[in-house]
């Protein structure tokens, strides 16, 4: 895979839950953000999804698989805001982060900044 990083999904609905209790391999890859993606993102796309359909057995090896796995986090964090408002973070993905970094704001049209999100754990 090309992804940096993988969880075990804790979901008990939905298309991918419903897949996996059925016995029916499954694989969720989000790269990107807010509606963005290039051309890089898209070939690491189908390079993964050659790759996932390699280890079922669908596709031949290639002979070019790579022997990078993904670093596996075992803690995730969602976080949800009853506020609404702009989402304007101050992290990307791949960042290492410490107890009580800010991660980012919640601020209003104007920019006024109505709540700062702190990692926590």
């Amino acid at each position: 895979m090309t992804v940096g990083y993988m969880l075990k999904s804790q979901a008990v609905s939905g298309a991918y839950h419903s897949a996996a209790k059925r016995g029916i391999p499954f694989l969720l890859v989000e790269r990107g953000g807010c509606g963005r993606w290039s051309r890089d993102k898209v070939e690491a796309y189908k390079k993964d999804a050659r790759a996932a359909l390699t280890a079922l057995g669908v596709l031949p090896p290639s002979g070019r698989a790579s022997r990078t796995l993904p670093k596996e986090v075992h803690i995730p964090v969602y976080l949800e805001s009853e506020l609404g408002g702009r989402w304007r973070r101050e992290v990307s993905a791949g960042d290492m982060l410490r107890k009580g970094q800010l991660l980012g704001a919640i601020k209003n049209f104007l920019g006024s900044v109505l709540t700062r999100i702190l990692r926590k754990v």
